[in-house]
């Protein structure tokens, strides 16, 4: 079964690349398999194939893992039912469906969107024939001009993938001005708040571009190799763009194109020509790409640019077949993962973008997989808070993970205080999903480069048992565009930010550290939401002088609801005048019985101030009021046994107010 879902997911993914590629129907082909996904549950994919063109993947290899994941995890077999449905549909090229120009290939789809070329409009009939008279349609035998003396049998032969047949004319290949690479197969690069910037930004020089600079003079076939998403289409397309030249004309097939009759197709062509091959792996055999075609179009002085991820080039170049004789001759370059300080310092000179100049706060990410990856993690993230996600909990988990970084906790967040943060939020989804099994779906790689979680281990130690020797941290995409355009965090996540991250004393120190800078300015501009915080900081710290400031300036402003705290701090430094009004309007506010009793505690300890005063002026009613108030006890003692107690320093203030 399970190899029966795997050709299943091949023949999906071969169906939809191959009518992406073809213009008439693409539109018709996306819509049909959005369906498709939709109805699978898989939201994600489904708006992927609906939203913009700059964002679709034409990798076969990509969807073929998409189509693998949805037919596994979906329940009964009516998703592969339809799938072999869709399939059958669109498998089948447009032109043997119905008549169709046999100009518009491929080539067009790689065309910036204001500089499509519409392809030359078709002519009915046989050749020869005027253009007026209809075709002959279906299966046919034209004895239209024939003289017969006896029997005719009439014999029909069948051309499938005529070589050169579909191939474009050389004249109508693109200069790569008018080239995007996003349709080349490198990945677009955008921010979800829809802001006006281009699909990708400048391109950044890598180490290896210097020894690829004239590379097409001396080599036939370069190929350009890397891990997942380490920007290797980007780089080949650099390289390949400048073998072209501002004039010279390239071309990108769709994978599986017969590629045998190019030779001809260029023979006598005037120009440079290029011929461009992403994940050339899906480009190789008797009819793509192979030794003999390298040979003749280097003969054209027709080079050859393609890249391969690096485990595919190493299951090919050094397999037994023809393809390790082809990569032989290859000239080939890897591009890293992880960039030079040679290449963060070019990097540095644009961070008049922000999308680069996130990455490179975040270079340990990975620059080209953090601008890749990051738009991809946000959707999977956004579509996963929707009413009928499958993954509610571990949304939620997710979005505490990005508040807790943007309240500056570094390094892993431990599985107690991201569940207590998540509680932030109001009640927790339903849905059944446990706390494992979110974290799971969270943290599984995507492109098989990180997840929307990643695990940091933690050191078994003091209050870390062995099943809990896993941190998480956000991805840094997530968190950089959460600054930019998300809410402020909940003053309930600052709180438990600033409450339990004391597990470690750096981090914890830089949460203070964050707070201040964050809340500080707004505090002292007026924001009552600012002050509150200040005053949690203060609380948290251990700092009443800063406590009782900020939340008797957010009390004063209106925050009645922290008038009860003002209160107990102010009874606490023995200022019951000062108490009393911030008490009676907590009550006021919520007559709740330990309020109540604060407020009684604070007139008695003024009673008790001002009767002491009245008797030792020799007022005899006042010493036996001071008395009953002692309850029999020395009126000396009570002092000692009133928690709440003003002074005379106290009143005098008090007064001047």
């Amino acid at each position: 079964m399970e190899r029966e879902l795997e050709d299943l997911a091949a023949r999906g993914a071969q169906a939809l690349v191959a009518g992406l590629h073809r213009s008439g129907e693409a539109a018709l082909v996306r819509e049909a398999f959005a369906t498709w996904f939709e109805r699978a549950g898989w939201a994600a994919e489904s708006d992927l194939l609906r939203g913009p063109t700059g964002r679709l993947s034409y990798s076969l290899t990509r969807w073929r893992g998409v189509f693998l994941d949805v037919l596994a995890n979906s329940p009964g077999h009516d998703a592969a039912g339809r799938l072999a449905t869709l399939i059958g549909r669109f498998s089948e090229p447009a032109e043997a469906r119905r008549p169709a120009d046999r100009g518009a290939t491929v080539a067009d789809g790689i065309l910036k969107r204001d500089k499509l070329v519409p392809p030359p409009a078709g002519k009915p009939g046989a050749p020869g024939e005027p253009a007026d008279r209809p075709g002959v349609a279906g299966d046919h035998v034209d004895f239209r001009q024939g003289t017969f003396h006896g029997p005719v049998v009439g014999s029909q032969h069948t051309y499938v993938n005529h070589p050169g047949a579909a191939l474009p004319d050389p004249g109508r290949w693109p200069v790569p001005d008018e080239i995007d690479p996003v349709t080349l197969g490198v990945r677009p690069t955008r921010r979800p708040d829809g802001a006006d910037l281009a699909r990708l930004p400048a391109y950044v020089e890598r180490d290896i571009d210097a020894g690829l600079h004239g590379w097409h003079e001396r080599d036939d076939l370069l190929v350009v190799t890397g891990g997942p998403l380490s920007g290797k289409s980007r780089t080949a397309w650099s390289a390949g763009a400048h073998a072209a030249g501002h004039s010279g004309r390239v071309f990108a097939p769709a994978p599986g194109t017969d590629l045998r009759g190019l030779p001809e197709t260029l023979h006598g062509r005037t120009g440079r020509h290029v011929l461009w091959l992403d994940q050339l792996e899906e480009h190789l055999g008797e009819h793509g790409l192979n030794l003999g075609l390298l040979g003749r179009l280097s003969a054209l002085r027709v080079p050859v640019v393609a890249t391969m991820r690096d485990e595919v080039y190493e299951e090919h170049r050094f397999g037994d077949g023809p393809a390790s004789r082809l990569l032989a001759r290859a000239r080939v370059a890897r591009v890293g993962s992880r960039w030079s300080e040679n290449e963060l310092a070019r990097l540095a000179g644009h961070r008049d973008d922000d999308r680069l100049a996130d990455a490179l706060e975040r270079s340990d990410e990975g620059v080209t997989q953090f601008l890749a990856l990051g738009p991809e993690l946000y959707d999977l993230w956004h579509s996963a808070g929707w009413s009928n996600s499958r993954h509610p909990y571990g949304h939620l988990l997710v979005r505490a993970a990005v508040d807790l970084a943007r309240c500056g906790v570094t390094g892993g967040i431990p599985d107690l205080l991201l569940r207590t943060t998540a509680s932030c939020y109001g009640r927790r989804p339903s849905g059944g999903e446990s706390f494992r099994d979110a974290t799971t779906w969270a943290a599984t790689p995507r492109h098989g480069v990180a997840g929307l979680l990643v695990p940091v281990p933690v050191a078994p130690g003091p209050g870390v048992g062995e099943s809990e020797a896993t941190a998480w941290r956000p991805h840094g995409s997530l968190v950089a565009q959460a600054r930019r355009t998300s809410a402020p965090v909940r003053t309930a996540v600052w709180r438990c930010a600033l409450e339990q991250a004391r597990h470690d004393n750096d981090v914890h120190f830089n949460v203070r550290r964050t707070a201040h800078a964050v809340f500080a300015p707004r505090a002292e501009a007026g924001d009552t939401e600012a002050m509150h915080l200040m005053g949690v900081l203060g609380q948290v710290t251990k700092d009443e002088a800063t406590e009782l400031k900020w939340f008797r300036k957010a009390a004063d402003a209106g925050r009645t609801d922290l008038a009860a705290q003002v209160g107990e701090l102010l009874l606490g430094q023995g200022k019951a005048e000062q108490a009393l009004p911030y008490l009676r309007a907590a009550v006021a506010d919520d007559p709740q019985a330990r309020v109540a009793h604060l407020l009684g505690r604070a007139h008695l300890a003024l009673a008790e101030h001002w009767l002491r005063t009245a008797a030792a002026g020799g007022h005899k009613e006042a010493a036996r009021r001071l008395n009953d108030l002692a309850g029999g006890h020395p009126p000396s003692d009570l002092r000692t046994r009133l928690p709440f107690l003003s002074g005379s320093a106290d009143i005098a203030r008090d007064g001047e107010h």
